[in-house]
């Protein structure tokens, strides 16, 4: 079931032109609650409060004192139109972990709904320590650290936690970066508490790990795991099915031993395989670009897509930020006393099919204090991705995003068989004869969030189809959506069920049926008839099997009368052989199926 909520010319000596480039640009907000923040690490978002707009935690590096402001993490409740409420005291979160000698630097926060209520729950990493977080549903938040029996190490420095469903149970494992010891594999156990299986699966890494990000590398159904690491080869390990992992990574193409840091997943070319971006100490050794493709191989080409220069770089995302229908690059770096500027690179492939190009100064994102952790969220409502970047000696960067002009959707997808975050799903969005492809995971470097997936969509006024392939069950494709609006889905629910109460016999007859249709399979011509108790415009689409609009009919039915629409293979665009999805709208009724073309 849906739910609504609502240039310039380049010219060369040669006189040839290149297409416009979209002035994108973003503004520095000035936000009063980030007043005490000059000394931050990670940071990610999520509707905590379940109010229909993104919260935002940041993390405090420092060691909590508690007379201290500069050394809290807080917790910001979004209030619409812009307004961000420091609530961090009234959600229970003003005990934070500190020691006596105050060197317990808190590093990262990642949001995931463990216990599948509805209301995201909030794990924070730290030197020597971490703590989970869970969510009353009232705005308040409980430690549950010991009773859920996660028990951190002395000695260790937990940078990234990773929210994810390894072994495909529909709840969600944790996955614990450390970058003085052996990472963590936490098992859900479906009961409030987990089990550490770090041995078990054969993940317990000790690579000095900053970030990992998870993805079915070989398409087996199984959500693999490619671990960040600062200091010799960032890994690839395979799922064999739930029970342990392999570590694969040289295989797969995904060699990377730079100082690596941040990694983003996108699906920068539209071809849809999806692609990862890996940050490194870019003097030392460039950053990478792994491009993907059918083989399930990746192909490095960080330098042929002028990405690789990136400097000292830390938090990293693809995201559509001019809405002109493919994913743009944003790269935030700093180091002590070296000083770089932020990077924006446009993708030009909607352009002119070419490569990135450096955006940083035009689109105003250049800033040049120390940047740690990047989020790309709406915070404002208003369809496009603004820009959160974490500095290590400054307060934090709140970019609004005041440049995309063209049309959007945003999905907020539920799990049912799957979690209920739904991480781990992919979505495919057909409009005007292009797919577009995007990946729902939300894990950065010292973060993760929960937020809608968002899709730019240039001029184009209505979106032929979207697919939601769910980690734990079948795909569902939805037909004919609007665009400029955020949907929310939920998993295997019939979007064609009517919630009129059934209170006697003469309630059961429809107002709007399929008498008929056929033949099917078809030599490439099928009459459909309809049938309506009431008067009004009958809607016809009929689509390919991976989404394209191939024919959109409106009629007329006239009540108590039957209504034939005729598909032929003398359309406009001729039926081949294949199988065919149809869909006829009638106000709120929608009925739809296969048909067979040879």
């Amino acid at each position: 079931m849906l739910h609504y909520k609502v240039s310039l010319h380049i010219v060369t000596l040669f006189f040839i032109v290149v297409q416009p480039v979209h002035a994108q640009v973003f503004s520095e907000k000035n936000i009063g609650a980030f007043t005490h923040l000059h000394e931050n690490y990670g940071n990610a978002v999520a509707d905590y409060d379940q109010d229909g707009d993104l919260d935002i935690f940041i993390v405090g590096y420092k060691s909590f004192e508690r007379n201290n402001p500069e050394s809290w993490s807080r917790l910001f409740e979004n209030k619409g139109l812009g307004r961000l409420q420091d609530v961090t005291t009234d959600a229970g979160l003003s005990d934070q972990y500190t020691d006596d000698k105050l060197s317990a630097h808190k590093i990262g926060a990642s949001w995931g709904d463990y216990n599948g209520d509805g209301f995201p729950d909030l794990f924070m990493t730290h030197a020597n320590s971490f703590q989970l977080f869970e969510n009353d549903g009232h705005g308040k938040f409980n430690d549950i650290t010991e009773k859920s029996k996660l028990f951190p190490e002395s000695a260790s420095v937990y940078t990234s936690a990773l929210w994810w469903d390894y072994d495909n149970d529909s709840d969600l494992d944790l996955y614990i970066s450390n970058y003085e010891g052996n990472n963590i594999l936490y098992t859900n156990q479906g009961n409030g508490t987990f089990e550490n299986d770090s041995e078990l699966t054969k993940l317990n890494d000790g690579g000095a790990a900053w970030n990992t990000i998870t993805y079915d590398v070989n398409h087996d159904g199984w959500l693999d795991l490619y671990v960040i690491n600062d200091y010799g080869l960032s890994r690839l390990f395979i799922n064999e099915k739930g029970k342990s992992f392999t570590e694969q990574t040289e295989r797969y193409g995904l060699r990377n031993t730079g100082n690596g840091m941040g990694a983003t997943i996108g699906d920068y070319n539209n071809d849809g395989h999806f692609d990862i971006y890996v940050t490194n100490i870019a003097q030392l050794l460039p950053n990478v670009l792994f491009t993907g493709d059918n083989s399930c191989i990746f192909y490095e080409q960080a330098q042929q897509m002028d990405i690789g220069q990136a400097d000292w770089a830390w938090g990293t995302q693809f995201f559509d930020a001019d809405h002109d229908m493919d994913e743009d690059l944003y790269v935030v770096n700093g180091f002590g006393d070296l000083v770089y500027e932020n990077r924006f690179f446009k993708n030009m492939l909607t352009e002119n099919g070419g490569s990135f190009i450096d955006w940083s100064v035009q689109s105003n994102t250049n800033g040049t204090a120390n940047g740690m952790t990047s989020e790309v969220f709406d915070y404002d409502n208003d369809g496009d991705l603004d820009i959160l970047v974490s500095n290590t000696n400054d307060k934090p960067y709140l970019y609004e995003n005041i440049g995309s002009r063209g049309n959007w959707i945003m999905i907020n997808l539920e799990g049912t068989i799957s979690n209920k975050s739904a991480l781990g799903s992919k979505l495919r969005l057909s409009v005007d004869g292009t797919h577009l492809y995007r990946y729902h995971y939300g894990a950065s470097i010292m973060g993760q969030s929960i937020k809608p997936v968002h899709f730019g969509l240039s001029d184009n006024k209505h979106i032929d189809s979207l697919t939601i392939y769910w980690p734990n069950s079948d795909a569902e494709t939805f037909y004919n959506l609007d665009v400029n609006q955020t949907v929310n889905i939920i998993e295997n629910t019939d979007m064609t069920t009517s919630t009129k109460e059934i209170t006697n016999a003469e309630d059961i007859i429809p107002t709007f049926e399929l008498i008929s249709f056929g033949p099917n399979p078809s030599n490439g011509e099928v009459r459909f008839v309809f049938k309506s108790t009431e008067r009004g415009p009958l809607n016809f689409q009929l689509y390919t099997i991976d989404g394209m609009k191939v024919i959109n009919k409106t009629t007329l039915i006239t009540p108590f009368q039957e209504t034939t629409i005729a598909v032929t293979d003398g359309q406009s665009t001729p039926l081949s052989d294949g199988v065919y999805i149809y869909r006829a709208q009638f106000n709120d009724n929608i009925i739809s199926g296969k048909i067979i073309v040879e």
